[in-house]
């Protein structure tokens, strides 16, 4: 976990391609991810998208956001 040190807040640690991401980066990731989640809850765009694209989208950033509110192990 990542804590910024002026908020107290904390974020997952993520790496991307053996780059680890900031704080702040990691939060944005964090809101991405929840805002294409939330989006895919509107029929327009899962029919765009088509339901199976939609639905494997859906079920990845589900298990991604599950990832990252996971306390570390130790």
């Amino acid at each position: 976990m990542i804590r910024d040190p002026q908020t107290g807040w904390i974020e997952a640690t993520v790496t991307i391609n053996g780059n680890p991401l900031s704080f702040a980066e990691a939060m944005t990731l964090r809101v991405a991810v929840g805002a294409f989640l939330m989006n895919l809850a509107d029929p327009s765009v899962r029919a765009g998208l088509g339901e199976g694209l939609a639905g494997g989208y859906q079920q990845h950033l589900r298990t991604i956001t599950r990832y990252m509110q996971q306390q570390p192990k130790p």
